[in-house]
């Protein structure tokens, strides 16, 4: 029945009568995306659209401001519109042809085409398509060839090691070879080199780069090495998953007590939940959530319904947690009256039972979205359905 889907799909089906902030697109010439991908070794995301274009229309106003969508291409791509009836766009298709609106194209700093398509895609769609473009993007191919061919030069070895981290590849082989070739591991290029490689906390250069920190934070900066630090915990708690190995889970913990005392609480507990659910220990994953969610994410809406969505996901079947994510559903509602968080509010009423106050909450959103036929039309499908449960 429609009334037991998980309220995350709920939401996706909605999602396009969200605003968020979306896809940050750049506002320079082409030449000067290409230089800014070439600078940061990334693929151009390129909007081929027209003012006249329906679909275009709609991908700019449902799909590009989904927040998934933008934290995505942010983070991997160089995104960039090119209008195909003014000067720049009619002179840049002449390389990149467009016979349909909209086209998007991945195109990597040399400016060749990584991938392409044509057509209006919904946000999972345009995730499956960036996720895609970014696995084509693998750089670490080019530097390999090169290692290959016995070159072992500090510029050759940093963007292979750099470009190995992108591409979530094994590194530390490589980066343990060249830092044993050094004599001298102190000097600024092998301080940034050892940076750039310390991916895991339980491995000889993590070692280094504790030895060598305060170094390393005069050639690069404090935030640098801090956020590599939490991203070789991070590293390290997926590692202690994939072996079942929770002493790997409690020296990533320890590493982010000793040098960044002010995430350790949060980093330990959101860690140790991750843990529970790899190994699907629920005990252990109540024990930890409800001191996360006091002392954590109280005031945070957003990461409050993230909660309530893994429970969903994961332990659906588990009564206490259930009401413990209608509990954080509903904190999260008081906090936020968005559309989102009545439909995961709604949803967990339903599922544990309180269809009548779910359906409530429902009428309070109609009536809120009177300027929103599309929001409306949805909210009373959804409705519908509640009611025929």
């Amino acid at each position: 029945m429609i009334r037991k889907l998980s309220f995350l799909l709920i939401i996706c089906l909605i999602s396009g009568s969200i605003a968020s902030q979306g896809i940050d697109f750049f506002h320079g010439s082409w030449e000067e995306a290409l230089q800014k991908a070439y600078e940061e070794e990334k693929v151009i995301f390129v909007d081929a659209f027209t003012n006249w274009c329906g679909p275009c229309k709609t991908m700019a106003k449902f799909t590009f401001t989904d927040e998934e969508v933008g934290n995505f291409f942010n983070d991997q791509f160089i995104n960039i519109k090119m209008d195909m009836e003014k000067e720049e766009g009619l002179s840049w298709r002449r390389k990149y042809p467009v016979s349909a609106y909209p086209t998007l194209y991945f195109i990597d700093p040399e400016g060749e085409v990584v991938l392409k398509s044509v057509g209006g895609k919904k946000p999972a769609d345009l995730l499956t398509l960036g996720a895609k473009a970014s696995k084509g993007n693998d750089t670490s191919k080019k530097y390999a060839e090169k290692y290959a061919d016995g070159d072992r030069s500090y510029d050759l070895m940093y963007k292979y090691v750099k470009a190995l981290n992108k591409a979530k590849k094994p590194s530390l082989k490589i980066a343990n070879e060249y830092l044993k070739s050094q004599s001298d591991i102190t000097t600024e290029e092998n301080l940034k080199f050892i940076l750039e490689a310390a991916i895991q906390v339980d491995s000889r250069i993590f070692e280094q780069l504790e030895t060598h920190k305060n170094a390393i934070i005069k050639v690069t900066s404090e935030e640098a090495v801090n956020e590599r630090i939490l991203l070789a915990a991070n590293n390290t708690v997926q590692k202690a998953i994939e072996f079942e190995a929770e002493s790997i889970l409690i020296e990533a913990q320890e590493k982010v007590k000793k040098h960044l005392p002010q995430e350790a609480d949060r980093f330990s507990a959101r860690s140790a939940m991750d843990y529970a659910l790899a190994m699907r220990d629920e005990e252990s994953y109540e024990k930890h959530i409800k001191g996360y969610i006091k002392k954590h994410v109280a005031d945070d809406a957003k990461a409050l319904i993230n909660v309530a969505q893994e429970i969903d996901s994961y332990f659906g079947n588990r009564k206490s947690l259930m009401l413990l994510a209608e509990k954080a559903a509903s904190s999260a509602y008081e906090l936020d009256e968005s559309l989102k968080n009545a439909i995961a509010y709604a949803s967990l009423l339903d599922k544990n039972g309180d269809t009548p106050k779910a359906i409530h909450i429902i009428d309070d959103q109609i009536e809120k979205s009177k300027e929103n036929r599309r929001a409306i039309k949805q909210l009373k499908e959804f409705k519908k359905s509640l009611q025929n449960s």
